[in-house]
């Protein structure tokens, strides 16, 4: 799924496929945060705000910094993944962090969940990143880490708990 679908376009594909398959691909979120940050994009162009009632984690964002915004929606993504996943006519939904998108394992492992045949798969090098695209290299800092420890404060318990891939996630490994 990508941010567009996770933000509502689901709802329509929820309404109208009598039956349909999930793939949910994060990305480190201190990377997907910094490779943001470094496009200088305008966050309020393309996010709802974190206050909004259809959000599944609600969060005053008055005292918000732009690099925490960028963390809640990262967040607020999984949470709609997870509840979505959930609808009736999903039959299968699958993983697959971005870092193993490079993995020959993965894959397997993703569409064997997904249910989908397969012959050999064949990784093709990336093509699109912020370097090639004349920005700045994704690098976090331990600003950025600094900054997403403090974010961690925000989420409640509850939410934390929905918050799986925090479970093994070490920010500091992202640094570099």
């Amino acid at each position: 799924m990508n941010k567009l679908f996770g933000r509502g376009i689901f709802r329509g594909v929820d309404l109208v496929l009598p039956k349909y398959s999930l793939i949910y691909m994060p990305r480190d979120p201190l990377k997907n945060m910094r490779s943001f940050l470094n496009r200088d994009k305008n966050f309020w162009l393309d996010n709802n705000r974190p206050e909004d009632a259809c959000n599944e984690f609600r969060l005053d964002s008055s005292e918000m910094e732009k690099g925490e915004l960028y963390l809640w929606m990262w967040t607020e993504l999984h949470l709609r993944f997870q509840t979505m996943c959930k609808s009736p006519k999903v039959e299968a939904f699958s993983t697959l962090r971005t870092e193993h998108m490079n993995d020959v394992k993965s894959w397997e492992k993703t569409l064997c969940e997904l249910r989908l045949p397969f012959s050999d798969i064949s990784i093709e090098p990336p093509s699109n990143s912020n370097a090639k695209l004349g920005f700045g290299a994704t690098r976090v800092t331990e600003e950025d880490v600094d900054l997403f420890q403090r974010f961690l404060t925000r989420l409640p318990a509850d939410v934390r708990k929905r918050v799986d891939y925090f479970d093994a996630y070490e920010p500091t490994l992202s640094i570099g």
